[in-house]
């Protein structure tokens, strides 16, 4: 069949470490730092159990603890942004932390492949052709498969990646609820009427695919003696572009 081009629809990344514990003492000296120091970061909610941060012109959320970080943007099409704004804050959060010993770094993209219909996308799912089912399934229950979702995780030594994919039903008219929890009146002028535009946008999926065949490609690092959070963004990325999609014959975005 000929495939609709894949849609980067959202990336999260994730670094999991061990003694973040001066997370509790150097909180709000790190949050200052990345604002003085990276234009675009605004802090949010600080707490004993996390402190969190928003890129509104990325549409960027970022949180992080005395255990792990985290950062998700939707709707990025491509991962440069991403990585570019990323990574510095990372940088400044792990020098404040003293972070030295890591338990696991990963990366997840949500793929959509576009469908007008559940019915066409549950059939995208099965012209995949990447998971046979059992002819006894079939000779027991019958061929009339409604829907289906697989999951597949490859591990090599302390290397892995989760594959999911399936068929979804988008929501629509959905505010991101990070852009809820802002109060317009304490951001800087030019943060506020990026906000008033963010704001506008009611519809965060009005030009999405209602229907798709999604997916959902987690790679991960176990234990990692050193990384560059860049790299590892762009290479699992060049993965599902240049390996995983080309499997169903999608060599063009």
């Amino acid at each position: 069949m000929k495939w609709p081009t894949p849609y980067l629809d959202r990336v999260v990344f994730e670094l999991r470490y061990a003694k973040g514990h001066r997370y509790l003492d150097r909180c709000g000296e790190t949050l200052i730092e990345i604002e003085e120091k990276l234009p675009g970061w605004v802090p949010q909610e600080i707490s004993p159990s996390r402190g969190s941060l928003i890129n509104l012109e990325k549409d960027i959320s970022f949180t992080f603890s005395s255990y792990k970080l985290d950062a998700s943007q939707n709707n990025p099409k491509a991962t440069v942004d991403f990585r570019e704004q990323v990574a510095p804050v990372i940088d400044i959060i792990c020098k404040r932390l003293d972070l030295s010993q890591f338990i696991r770094i990963g990366v997840r993209f949500y793929f959509l492949l576009a469908a007008h219909s559940m019915e066409q996308a549950e059939e995208m799912v099965r012209q995949t052709d990447f998971i046979t089912l059992n002819p006894k399934l079939v000779d027991t229950f019958g061929p009339n498969i409604r829907a289906q979702k697989h999951i597949v995780i490859f591990e090599h030594e302390n290397v892995g990646r989760r594959i999911e994919f399936g068929a979804v039903r988008r929501e629509e008219g959905k505010l991101p609820p990070e852009l809820l929890a802002i109060e317009p009146r304490l951001l800087p002028k030019g943060q506020r009427e990026t906000l008033a535009r963010k704001l506008e946008q009611t519809k965060r999926y009005g030009e999405d695919p209602r229907f798709a065949l999604q997916f959902d490609i987690d790679n991960y690092e176990r234990e990692p003696e050193s990384f560059n959070v860049r790299a590892f963004i762009e290479g699992n990325d060049d993965f599902a572009r240049q390996k995983l999609f080309p499997l169903l014959g999608v060599t063009r975005w």
